[in-house]
């Protein structure tokens, strides 16, 4: 499960940026390896996005989760905190041909994430 919400705001006609809130929930379980694992956790984050021309846009944005894992193997168990971090960016264009309104874009996406030992 993850729920996510934000809360845009259109600073100009060509500029807007936001902030967005949510929560994961993870569940994985092998039968035959009698493990298990849980996750859950909040992600905090912002976001923006700007026309340069009526044809072009940018946008970007970066959040953070904080993460708590249960992990059970056999009879052993434990529990990891982890922080990630995901960080996207993306350009996009557009353009009419003949009855058709195509839009190339390109995007990265990047995320890491430390876990405690």
């Amino acid at each position: 499960m993850n729920a996510l919400a934000g809360l845009s705001r259109k600073l100009t006609p060509d500029l807007v940026i936001g902030m967005l809130a949510g929560y994961e929930r993870f569940e994985s379980q092998s039968d035959s390896l009698t493990a298990r694992v849980t996750a859950d956790g909040w992600t905090i984050g912002g976001y923006a996005g700007w026309r340069l021309l009526p044809n072009l846009r940018i946008d970007g944005g970066v959040s953070r989760s904080d993460v708590a894992y249960g992990v059970t193997a056999g009879t052993a168990t434990g529990s990891i905190s982890g922080v990630r971090w995901l960080a996207m960016a993306g350009l996009t264009g557009q353009t009419a041909w003949q009855m058709l309104t195509i839009e190339p874009s390109a995007r990265i996406h990047v995320m890491w994430e430390r876990d405690d030992s």
